[in-house]
């Protein structure tokens, strides 16, 4: 016979079996249980009306219920803590003078000049911290993370201004080991040096549109502790103009 069963318990109204294969249509009543091995594994089904429906609980040989350990499958807790977790943060900034044409890391009504230019990924641009540094800052790091998108935006007075060339560029700068884990706020200031983390191309436009981009292929590591800013770069830009910038950072934790 195709199936073969066994009853393991016989009351008014159910009836619980084991077997092979999926029940069919013709067989039990409503309300009956049937353990089966079938193709994928030993599934549960419950007959309701007519119909008999896979419970989706998947029995081990050598456990009660089956742990899912695939990286597809959501409710596993590695998946859930890294591939199934986006965490996104932000950074606005408008400010009606900057003059320089330097860095400038900015974030909320503050816009403050880092003293360079530097535009290679990894290099380090060295401050003397002030409190307009902390207060360009865009979020302090809980935990290790891997980002894996950046989108950013600017409106420039000064956008065409001086020599109109393809020379501006946003990014992203670190500080690492800047905050304490736990409930103790520790003080940090003095010389510290910013680690640039990522950068856009070289770009031009027009003053007072909006030039924006955003990267899916980002990917580069942030570790717990880290402080970040985000920041824009105007060799042009030698007057006083009104600026705003918006950056959005999506990261998973690692």
């Amino acid at each position: 016979m195709r199936l073969r069963e066994r009853a393991l318990g016989h009351q008014k109204g159910s009836l619980n079996t084991v077997g092979v294969g999926v029940p069919r249509s013709n067989e039990g009543s409503p309300g009956d249980l049937a353990v089966r091995r079938v193709s994928n594994g030993v599934r549960l089904y419950v007959k309701v009306g007519n119909v008999w429906y896979d419970a989706n609980v998947s029995l081990n040989p050598t456990k009660s219920l089956y742990t899912p350990s695939a990286s597809s499958d959501i409710i596993t807790k590695k998946y859930m803590d890294t591939d199934g977790t986006t965490f996104m943060m932000s950074a606005n900034a408008f400010v009606r003078i900057v003059n320089g044409a330097n860095w400038f890391i900015c974030n909320n009504s503050e816009f403050h000049d880092l003293g360079d230019d530097e535009t290679t990924v990894g290099n380090t641009v060295s401050i003397t911290t002030a409190k307009e540094t902390f207060q360009c800052v865009m979020a302090i790091i809980p935990f290790n993370m891997n980002v894996t998108a950046v989108s950013c935006g600017v409106t420039d007075e000064d956008m065409d201004a001086g020599s109109n060339t393809t020379d501006k560029r946003m990014g992203l700068f670190r500080k690492t080991e800047f905050s304490r884990s736990g409930l103790d706020p520790t003080t940090y200031g003095g010389s510290v040096a910013l680690e640039l983390m990522w950068i856009t191309n070289a770009f031009d436009g027009v003053a007072n549109k909006w030039a924006s981009c955003y990267d899916k292929a980002a990917n580069f590591n942030l570790d717990a502790g880290d402080i970040i800013f985000s920041a824009y770069l105007n060799p042009d830009g030698g007057t006083n103009s009104e600026v705003t910038t918006t950056m959005n950072v999506w990261a998973k934790k690692r």
